[in-house]
């Protein structure tokens, strides 16, 4: 029994069935609700529960976001009535809804005008069509987040036509989207300063062109995820160390990044002052120089993942690292490193004890006939990490004959999820 003026502002239903739906809805009939969530509808339930739920419930209490995760017998059905019936809902999630094809998706945009989120993540049977059909010839200023992970079916059409709808998208979701290219990335480009998240982890396509010009025109980037975009180069960090307001950039398994492009995210202060979160597992080229540098300048940095990066794989390095998941294997123990919170700040103390000890022995730069200890050119924080690393290895060489890089190929993505970018959602963002 409900108390005079009681509210419900979410309501979760698992494994409904239609006599449920019914005799909740009597219920809800006087009762403000703003959130339903139907999960794991894999059972019993099936579209004629979805469909009575949005005569009896939906229409009636003003229902603003419905999230539908992983109903597995969910069809366009129970959506085209959703979209049909429930036009003042602004969100939408149909995330992993297998059965959801082409056919519902333009009901939704023709009758939801208000929509502001819309998951549609491994709803792997969508194609252009969809998009295109839907929304061509409407405009969606107030759609502000557009998941597509793994829906992988879309091409750069897709991007060009939700674009012109949309000009206002703040979180662009394309993870998985394997089919996109530079034309579809130059499209995203003209949400301009509008775009705050963009995620195009597995895009494999997309070359420096076109992030460099969104590096250009896209300044209020915030997230950024690169993982496994395997042509990228330092040329495109160099332009997104230009990005103000960057605080997560992941390049995980970018393997043609160097330190270069370490030392230019460092070399423009506003991104060293914003950096919280670097992912750059599997970049193989990376040295402890570089990384020393940017632990160093980068004050706000709370998680950084070097996973399978082998300059990283030592034991004194480890020893801050967070522990590798449970069920992990040997092998993806042995190249797990991450480094968050406490031992982002273990590190920087870390470092900071070599630079004490690269002064102690600073006088030999100047002794030094052969050059041996020259630095390459190096600024003087990295420098002096190069010397104190030197230092601390002719000390224990003997010690750690055994003990220095590990090695190692690290298959699979970072925290050894191959289909996973660390990030999105949590961090998925390799996120």
């Amino acid at each position: 029994k409900k108390k005079k003026g009681t509210r419900v502002e979410r309501a979760a239903l698992r494994r409904v069935v239609s006599e449920d739906v019914i005799a909740t809805s009597k219920s809800f009939r006087k009762v403000f609700t703003s959130t339903v969530y139907i999960l794991g509808n894999r059972g019993e339930g099936n579209d004629s529960s979805l469909s009575l739920w949005a005569y009896s419930v939906l229409i009636l209490s003003d229902t603003w976001r419905i999230k539908l995760n992983n109903c597995e017998k969910l069809t366009d059905l129970s959506v085209i009535a959703l979209a049909t019936h429930c036009p003042a809902l602004l969100e939408i999630d149909l995330t992993s809804c297998p059965l959801i094809t082409n056919s519902s998706i333009p009901s939704v945009f023709k009758h939801c005008g208000q929509l502001r989120e819309f998951r549609l993540g491994s709803c792997s049977s969508l194609t252009d069509t969809a998009f295109v059909e839907g929304i061509r010839a409407t405009h969606y200023d107030q759609l502000r987040i557009l998941d597509l992970t793994a829906v992988s079916l879309v091409t750069d059409l897709t991007l060009q036509t939700i674009v012109h709808a949309a000009p206002k998208l703040r979180n662009l979701v394309l993870a998985k989207c394997v089919n996109i290219t530079d034309e579809g990335v130059l499209a995203v480009c003209h949400l301009g300063r509008h775009l705050h998240y963009l995620h195009l982890g597995h895009c494999s396509q997309i070359t420096d062109q076109s992030v460099i010009q969104l590096a250009r025109v896209c300044t209020r980037l915030r997230y950024l995820d690169l993982a496994c975009c395997t042509q990228l180069t330092d040329r495109s960090v160099v332009e997104l160390a230009n990005l103000q307001k960057l605080k997560r950039i992941g390049l995980v398994k970018c393997s043609n990044i160097t330190d270069g492009a370490i030392y230019a995210l460092i070399d423009h202060r506003a991104v060293s002052c914003t950096l919280e979160r670097v992912h750059l597992s599997y970049c193989v080229n990376l040295t402890i120089r570089a990384v020393a540098e940017l632990v160093n300048f980068c004050n706000r940095l709370t998680h950084l993942s070097l996973t399978g990066v082998p300059a990283f794989l030592r034991q004194d390095l480890q020893q801050f690292c967070r522990q590798p998941p449970r069920e992990f294997t040997p092998q993806q123990r042995q190249v797990f490193c991450v480094f968050s919170g406490k031992g982002v700040r273990e590190l920087r103390t870390y470092f900071a004890q070599y630079a004490v000890a690269a002064a102690a022995v600073a006088d030999a730069v100047a002794d030094d006939p052969l050059g041996l200890m020259a630095g390459g050119g190096l600024g003087p924080a990295a420098m002096a990490g190069q010397l104190a690393l030197m230092h601390h290895d002719t000390e224990d060489a003997a010690e750690e004959e055994n003990e220095g890089v590990m090695g190692g190929d690290g298959e699979g993505d970072e925290d050894g999820d191959a289909g996973r970018s660390e990030g999105q959602g949590g961090d998925d963002m390799e996120l």
